[in-house]
């Protein structure tokens, strides 16, 4: 392949997603890389900033490094749930081992 022929893969930013669901912004599911947990945008976590951008359970680094649109990363994986109804608050992606 030639340097000219490569082509970025991008992935929308989570702050425009959230700006395109405008008020219902905080009813849209996130994942977090990290803690591998499910939350509703409206339970990020506030950073020293002030700005709503952090995981709700860990410290992790936050917006398009470790929280993404819920069903970013959910093909071919027979894990992930198939849609916002199997989704709860705190859902890990898999269960602790026994």
């Amino acid at each position: 392949m030639e340097d000219d022929d490569w082509q970025p893969i991008c992935v929308e930013s989570l702050h425009d997603v959230l700006a395109e669901a405008g008020e219902g912004a905080g009813e849209l599911w996130l994942w977090c890389i990290y803690c591998e947990r499910f939350f509703q945008a409206k339970h990020l976590r506030t950073d020293y900033l002030g700005n709503r951008q952090g995981c709700a359970f860990c410290e992790c680094a936050g917006f398009d490094v470790a929280l993404h649109e819920w069903s970013t990363f959910a093909d071919g994986d027979p894990a992930w749930p198939t849609s916002v109804e199997e989704l709860h608050h705190g859902l890990k992606l898999r269960p602790p081992p026994d």
